[in-house]
């Protein structure tokens, strides 16, 4: 007659410590979803233009910063308008100019460079929008 196989010393905790560890990582909660910033693309007008706007409303509920896609080379119009005076930021170019209350400043320029450039707005900055030159 054969005897039963011992069980291998230690078995016990390793189970001890997959438990305790699922019990942990798997606490029964999903983090809460991410938005998904949305990326446009914008037709250039007749003359070639690409126009842009962000809009700054504080407090209000943002939505995530959009991503607007622009071909390096393309001439870019980009507006900004904001319901409070407010300092407006374009990271990347080092423009910087002051938007009065309910009204709009506007850039327009030449993205000869590839990367992407925020638009901010305020200090510190909250980000209304980036601009992904491809």
């Amino acid at each position: 007659m054969r005897a039963a196989p011992r069980p291998r010393r230690g078995s016990a905790l390793t189970v001890g410590a997959v438990l305790a560890l699922a019990s942990l990582v798997g606490c029964g909660t999903l983090p809460p979803p991410v938005p998904v910033t949305p990326t446009i693309t914008p037709a250039a007008s007749a003359d070639g233009v690409r126009s842009v706007r962000f809009d700054h409303r504080p407090g209000a509920l943002q939505p995530p910063a959009t991503v607007v896609a622009v071909p390096r080379g393309a001439v870019v119009d980009l507006v900004v308008g904001s319901d409070v005076a407010e300092r407006v930021t374009l990271q990347g170019y080092g423009w910087s100019r002051y938007v009065t209350a309910g009204s709009t400043v506007s850039l327009r320029f030449v993205v000869d460079r590839p990367g992407e450039l925020t638009v901010t707005v305020g200090d510190p900055g909250v980000e209304l929008g980036r601009l992904q030159v491809r």
